[in-house]
């Protein structure tokens, strides 16, 4: 079970001090047409040059993985079409307030929006626009 095995999610004294250090912010919201009971995200997604992190929650499940998108979309067949333009960052181990380094050589700029996808079940979970 995948609750079971999260990790440790960043306290709010860590996510408060790394809001002040976002360049980039963005929305979960639980309503998006991908989204539904069991696959959903809720909170403030944020970005500075070397970290992507969650002030939020996101459901539970296995094998998440965090994309940089070239477009936002709101749902799975969204998002398989522009899959081989977007860039994985890193897989998602927490499901309250993760945090996720940024791998040296992505340029983040080039990329507006943010998502959260399951790869063992080709699952929509969550995405997001940044500001």
């Amino acid at each position: 079970m995948p609750i079971l095995t999260a990790g440790p999610g960043l306290d709010q004294v860590a996510v408060q001090a790394l809001a002040t250090s976002a360049e980039r912010r963005g929305r979960f919201v639980r309503d998006l047409p991908g989204s539904d009971a069991l696959h959903w995200g809720d909170g403030t997604i944020m970005m500075n040059a070397n970290k992507i992190w969650l002030d939020g929650t996101i459901s539970p499940g296995p094998d998440y993985h965090l994309y940089l998108a070239p477009a936002f979309v709101d749902d799975g067949l969204g998002f398989l079409a522009i899959k081989a333009e977007s860039v994985m960052v890193s897989p998602v181990k927490a499901f309250k307030n993760f945090s996720v380094e940024i791998p040296a050589g992505i340029t983040t700029r080039s990329y507006p929006a943010v998502l959260i996808w399951c790869e063992a079940f080709g699952q929509f979970i969550t995405a997001a626009s940044f500001e």
